[in-house]
């Protein structure tokens, strides 16, 4: 996983990128930035799954988050802290840093206008994984009733590790 040395900053008219160097080309930038423009307005992050290939980029599984700006009072937040795409970047390299499985950050950007945070993105490979109801779902599936419970046990015992893992090493 980068480091915050392996990143390097883009300014391009309204909006600031941080970039993985060597992991974008201008090809997927220029994608990537048309499919944020296109976004509509939501109050909440759109993900959107790209598959994408380039000399940078073979054959990629990626997730572009697309965050826009709050509307009402608490637009005022965001002129005085760091986007929410640049908080994910952080957060995830210090992750990665305590040891936990996260995706590789290529991308994240910021647009202002005045200062004020119109939208921000981030760009992420794909990471091995399952979601939480279908492993369940598979786990009921292959146990019978009485192995049920004690892969129930074992799998809460697990998820209770990693949260504890997460609180010893100052995560919240």
């Amino acid at each position: 996983m980068p480091a915050v040395t392996d990143y390097r900053w883009i300014r391009t008219s309204d909006w600031r990128l941080v970039v993985l160097a060597g992991s974008c080309d201008d090809i997927l930038e220029e994608r990537v930035r048309s499919l944020v423009d296109k976004q509509a307005w939501a109050k909440h992050p759109q993900t959107l799954a790209l598959s994408f290939s380039s000399a940078a980029e073979k054959d990629s599984d990626l997730f572009l988050k697309v965050l826009h700006r709050s509307k009402g009072g608490s637009g005022w937040k965001n002129w005085l802290r760091r986007s929410k795409a640049f908080q994910a970047w952080h957060q995830g390299l210090a992750l990665n840093e305590a040891g936990f499985n996260v995706p590789v950050t290529l991308a994240a950007g910021v647009q202002r206008r005045f200062g004020g945070l119109r939208r921000s993105f981030i760009l992420t490979r794909k990471v091995a994984g399952q979601g939480a109801p279908f492993f369940l779902r598979e786990l009921r599936e292959s146990s019978s009733d009485k192995n049920w419970l004690q892969a129930k046990r074992a799998g809460l015992l697990q998820l209770a590790a990693i949260i504890r893992s997460l609180h010893e090493n100052g995560f919240v």
